[in-house]
């Protein structure tokens, strides 16, 4: 196991800690695949998941920082992961 839950990553968010429990889990399955290259459909197919659960999850937060008008929000906001997005979408 690459990463593992526990309670001191928690946020006390139930929805937001969810999420990260989500992405840890999709992480250790990507990691715990063989490396055998007979895996590369379901690598992919983790991957394409992994990444757009974490633009829903990114979405999320910054609504959510909308909602309490979060002092530090344009210090939390997603745009680097956009651009990274976009990036490794583009790639072949």
């Amino acid at each position: 196991m690459l990463l593992e839950w526990t309670e001191h990553l928690s946020i006390d968010h139930a929805v937001i800690d969810q999420d990260h429990r989500h992405m840890i889990c999709l992480i250790d399955r990507l990691y715990n695949l063989p490396d055998n290259g007979h895996c590369l459909d379901e690598m992919e197919r983790l991957f394409g998941e992994l990444v757009d659960f974490m633009s829903d999850h990114f979405r999320r937060e910054e609504r959510l920082m909308d909602d309490v008008d979060y002092p530090q929000k344009a210090a939390r906001r997603c745009d680097s992961w956009v651009r990274t997005r976009v990036e490794v979408a583009a790639c072949p």
